[in-house]
Order: C-alpha cells, then structure tokens, then sequence
C-alpha cells in the first residue's frame, strides 16, 4: 500500500534524520571481529522488552554504528524508538512550558526503544543531569526497558567526569554495562 510506505517512509526519516543515513547504519556494512562480537550480538539481538545496554569503549569502535543498526532494526518493526544526544534531549526541555516538559517526558521515558549516543561527550550542568536522572528514573519505575546508551566513558569515568555520579548509577541499576573493543 503506497500510502502506509509513504508513513513509513517519513517516520524513518523524523527518528534518523535522512532515509540515506538510516540506510548506512547495519549489521552487514559492520567489520565484525572478535574484539567486538559480543557487543555486535548483544545489539543484534536487542530485545526492546526485556534489554537495556549501557555500550562504551574508545572512539572508532563501532558504538554508534551498532546502536543506529539496533534503533533501525526496532523502528523497521514499528516500534516508537526515539535517537537522541545528551545535548539535544537537555535542550528539548529548555524554555518549554511545564506542560510541554512533562510531553518530553513521557516521550522519552514511554517509547519502546530510546537511543542516547555518546553520554559524557561534555560534562553535564545540573540542569541537564536532572533531566537525564528524570527519564531513567521513569523508565525505571515503569519497568520500561529498551534503553541503549553510548559513551566513549565507564560509568566510574562518567560519575568522575561529571562529578556526579547519580546518573551512572541510575544506569549502572538499569543497564547490562559492555565494553566494545576495537581499533578505531
């Protein structure tokens, strides 16, 4: 049915931007090696109802690829999957009115799969660390599973980093934690 693919079509683009960039994230255009293949099965086989992944390792190894692949692989399904950074889900919240915050939320702590790449690119204000806690912290009391998060970081080197560690102990609560090794 042309009109469903066309809804199809423009839903894929609003979660990735661009049909072409969607297109580039997959398991088959990924170097497996045996440095990375757990954490390329782990992603393979996300199961957006009962997974959470916490995936960090240096630059270059494939994290973000594998995550995209995954979110891809989820919203080819029709599920409600939402990719985001920790700077643009902090500033999908400034300047909004309480009603609109509280729209964020429930988007981001009720969608069946929700990507955070690269967590602790910068460090974080308070503002953007109790967002941040906010959705966990949803997703955790709703039992709402289907949470990857990416970070060039461990958790203990993001609570350093942020010298704040109620996030990556949040995740730490939430998430199976992986490192992905690999030359960049």
């Amino acid at each position: 049915d042309l009109e469903r693919a066309k809804k199809t079509e423009e839903r894929l683009r609003k979660i990735f931007g661009s049909i072409t960039t969607m297109n580039h994230y997959t398991f088959q255009k990924f170097k497996v090696t045996t440095l990375n293949s757990k954490a390329v099965e782990k992603m393979r086989n996300f199961d957006c109802k009962k997974d959470n992944i916490y995936l960090y390792g240096k630059c270059g190894t494939g994290k973000t690829h594998l995550a995209y692949a995954s979110a891809k692989a989820h919203a080819l399904k029709g599920l409600e999957t939402i990719i985001t950074t920790p700077m643009r889900l902090v500033d999908s919240f400034r300047t909004k009115s309480e009603t609109e915050k509280e729209d964020r939320f429930q988007d981001f702590s009720e969608c069946d799969f929700l990507l955070i790449d690269d967590l602790g690119i910068s460090k974080h204000t308070d503002f953007a660390i109790e967002i941040l806690n906010e959705i966990l912290n949803r997703r955790m009391l709703q039992l709402k599973n289907g949470l990857v998060v990416t970070s060039n970081l461990s958790l203990e080197h993001l609570a350093q980093k942020n010298t704040d560690d109620r996030v990556p102990s949040r995740l730490a609560g939430l998430c199976k934690v992986m490192e992905i090794e690999g030359e960049d």
